[in-house]
């Protein structure tokens, strides 16, 4: 007697399309049991804001089919280029769960996810939500920038990475890698940040200092502009 098989059980979740809001050009397209705990951990590796433009509940094969349909737009792992062909299966075709998977799932992240179904005018509110993230003023070198990052990422409660630095949403090429790099290192050796054993890093006193005096510094140089403007 030939004994058959037992049927493939399928894994019921949401398949999930997201993108950071500083590269509107990719696409992650994944699947999760638990979005709220999938995003989470997307967080923790990038300070930049992480944009959810589709979820619906399905199994993870309708995931795997999605990988092979665009297969030709895979850029690395599960991120695809946004193409036109893309672009409109997602406007059009594709499923839209998207905001009962925030009722669901977006308690806690308010200010770090934005869920935004894809519709054709997404790209001009994507760069508007890009454009409120700038560097401050007195951010004047790669050195004071790499300080200010390493604090502005620690305030959002998210591991400070080199990654999470260079490619800082407030960044954009300003400082390359290789200058970030650099300065990464001279301020390790002169005690102004650390680095820990999972390679991420934070500030030292003596680094809030100098960042703090960087600020102090531009504001008082803002203020003298201003006075000469009114003499």
């Amino acid at each position: 007697m030939v004994q058959q098989k037992p049927l493939k059980r399928k894994t019921s979740g949401w398949v999930y399309v997201v993108q950071w809001a500083s590269m509107p050009w990719h696409v992650k397209i994944g699947f999760s049991k638990s979005l709220k705990d999938r995003f989470a951990s997307f967080l923790t590796a990038s300070p930049d804001t992480l944009v959810v433009v589709k979820a619906f509940e399905a199994d993870q094969e309708y995931e795997t089919e999605l990988h092979g349909r665009f297969y030709a737009l895979r850029d690395v792992g599960e991120w695809f280029r946004l193409s036109p062909s893309l672009k409109t299966y997602l406007e059009s075709e594709a499923p839209c769960q998207t905001l009962e998977a925030k009722v669901k799932f977006g308690g806690g992240y308010e200010t770090r996810i934005k869920w935004m179904p894809m519709r054709p005018e997404l790209p001009v509110a994507l760069e508007k939500l890009h454009q409120e993230k700038r560097l401050p003023r007195f951010v004047k070198s790669a050195r004071v920038y790499v300080l200010w990052a390493i604090n502005d990422i620690e305030t959002c409660d998210c591991f400070v990475t080199s990654n999470g630095i260079i490619h800082h949403e407030a960044n954009r090429d300003a400082y390359q890698a290789k200058t970030i790099y650099n300065q990464l290192i001279a301020l390790e050796e002169e005690g102004l940040i650390e680095k820990t054993s999972r390679k991420t890093f934070a500030l030292l006193p003596k680094g809030e200092g100098e960042l703090i005096k960087a600020e102090k510094e531009g504001a008082q140089k803002r203020k003298s502009a201003r006075s000469l403007r009114l003499d």
